[in-house]
């Protein structure tokens, strides 16, 4: 149940502040209070996803990384907290950040806002939402503009150190990685986890050995997304994986 609503000056507009980049996933059942809610953040230029169920809202942050969730605690099937609760534990599992969580409650009490907090929830919105305090709480976790964006970073951003003894081998074995990485994420695409799996427990016995320590944790964690079945996850960590070693060098050192 939404209890969302405008402030009697309308929606913000445009002029009113600064347009902002970044990725909502708005979970909310009531329809009204969804759309409501998503065409206030659309305005301000966030790219929304809706769920309406809380099992609906821990598929969708297992397949896509999201720079907010804005959750409903009171939902059919799984209630806000419970999906949290299994949002941080595949994300604990696997080795990726932290999504910022607000809750969304007519709850409000201070007790309230810490129990949404123990139970793994980052912030606390109580209805009835104004628009104002929405976008508020959006641009408080999301960072605007090229912040926002590591595709706005210049296309190198991070150096990597390796041993010159194996210098000469580095190239090679990126390239191998970068054709590793697609073909687990096609794999995983069509759920053909066991081949998927040889190929990520390779990359985890290798990348540390050339330098390359993120490359033996991503190993690692497509591994255990995959050893719970969850090819969708496995598919997104392999994708972000070959996103950052386009934008990764290298140098030798002694």
């Amino acid at each position: 149940m939404s209890n969302l609503r405008p402030e009697h000056a309308g929606l913000p507009s445009d002029a009113a502040g600064t347009k902002r980049e970044g990725e909502v996933l708005l979970v909310e059942d009531n329809p009204f209070g969804q759309a409501f809610a998503r065409r206030v953040l659309e305005k301000a230029h966030y790219r929304v996803t809706t769920a309406s169920k809380g099992g609906e809202a821990v598929e969708s942050a297992r397949k896509h990384r999201f720079d907010m969730i804005l959750m409903d605690v009171m939902l059919p099937d799984m209630n806000g907290f419970e999906a949290t609760r299994t949002i941080r534990a595949n994300e604990s599992a696997t080795g990726l950040s932290r999504t910022p969580i607000v809750a969304l409650s007519a709850h409000c009490s201070a007790d309230y806002d810490e129990q949404a907090k123990a139970l793994g929830m980052d912030d606390f919105l109580s209805k009835p939402v104004l628009p104002a305090q929405l976008l508020e709480m959006a641009a408080k976790w999301i960072p605007s503009g090229e912040a926002a964006r590591p595709q706005a970073l210049p296309r190198t951003w991070e150096v990597i150190r390796v041993s010159e003894d194996i210098a000469d081998l580095v190239d090679d074995y990126l390239a191998g990685v970068h054709t590793t990485l697609q073909r687990i994420r096609e794999l995983s695409e069509v759920n053909d986890l066991a081949p998927a799996a040889r190929l990520a427990h390779d990359l985890k016995g290798t990348g540390a050995a050339y330098g390359f320590e993120r490359l033996t944790q991503v190993g690692r964690q497509i591994e255990e997304a995959l050893r719970q079945t969850d090819a969708p996850l496995a598919a997104l960590i392999a994708a972000e994986a070959k996103e950052w070693l386009e934008g990764v060098s290298w140098t030798a050192a002694g």
